[in-house]
């Protein structure tokens, strides 16, 4: 069977639904605007990004093994 004609008078009547709610069309375009974004969505307090320079002694005792070193 094949689908129906997808005219602008189909368009018209149609129904807006979120799961099985009925909705207002403009409800029903802001939930496709959302539901279509992509990517993780913004964080309500993002984490910066910050660059620390160690010396090499400081890395070494870092990545040592013992009590509070890196992996043994």
């Amino acid at each position: 069977m094949d689908a129906p004609e997808l005219t602008e008078n189909f368009f018209d009547h149609a129904e807006w639904s979120v799961g099985k709610r009925s909705v207002s069309p403009a409800v029903g375009v802001a939930a496709l605007a959302k539901a279509m974004q992509r990517g993780r969505p913004p964080m309500e307090n993002p984490k910066g990004s910050k660059t620390v320079r160690y010396d090499d002694e400081v890395i070494d005792a870092f990545k040592s093994p013992g009590k509070g070193g890196g992996p043994e």
